[in-house]
């Protein structure tokens, strides 16, 4: 389906129309460790967020039920990981991911869970903050309501796990930046967040 799908750019549509993704979201559940599988099932699940005529099709709630399993069952797998976490962010980005129905709260440890085992990958720590990036904007679903609560969970359970991947990547200019980009959406979102970056160790790696 990969093959065919990225032949051109009309063959995501024709795949959707079809009945792809509901099949292709089955068949991600069903062979969860096939690791080739899970590889194009993610790559196509972020294409297909990005395009308007196919996001109806996407069950986002089981989707994220899969790419969660994902993180969790290929953990050493780099690329998949950083698959899965761009698949997650295209999701959020165009508003088909409802954070609240995403249960935030444990999707949030197995992100950390990527980043603690990734601490040197750059690749992996940048989707893995581009997706918690995503989380924080205002624009994501239920953010409004609930962003004080999302942030104040991402303070406690993310930031030394950012901050150390900050300080392990200090050289990536393009990484630091969405690092920064993150902890100033976070510390802007609730209160008690600029004091926990502060005792994380979040300014002096800022500052370096």
């Amino acid at each position: 389906m990969a093959k065919l799908a990225f032949h051109s750019e009309d063959s995501f549509e024709v795949i959707a129309a079809a009945g792809g993704i509901p099949a292709m979201l089955v068949a991600m559940r069903r062979h969860s460790s096939n690791f080739k599988l899970q590889q194009d099932g993610c790559l196509l699940l972020g294409k297909f967020a990005q395009i308007k005529d196919c996001r109806k099709a996407i069950d986002a709630l089981r989707a994220c039920e899969i790419l969660v399993t994902v993180l969790h069952r290929h953990l050493e797998h780099a690329r998949l990981q950083c698959l899965s976490c761009r698949a997650l962010s295209k999701l959020v980005e165009c508003k088909q991911l409802d954070v609240d129905g995403c249960e935030v709260a444990s999707l949030i440890p197995c992100v950390v869970n990527t980043m603690e085992h990734h601490r040197v990958n750059g690749n992996v720590q940048m989707e893995a903050c581009r997706l918690l990036l995503e989380l924080a904007s205002p624009q994501s679903p239920g953010m409004t309501e609930n962003g004080d609560h999302y942030a104040t969970n991402v303070a406690t359970n993310c930031l030394p796990a950012v901050v150390s991947a900050m300080e392990q990547n200090s050289s990536h200019a393009d990484l630091q930046e969405i690092f920064c980009g993150l902890l100033a959406k976070l510390a802007f979102h609730a209160e008690g967040v600029s004091e926990a970056i502060a005792a994380a160790r979040g300014i002096p790696t800022i500052l370096a």
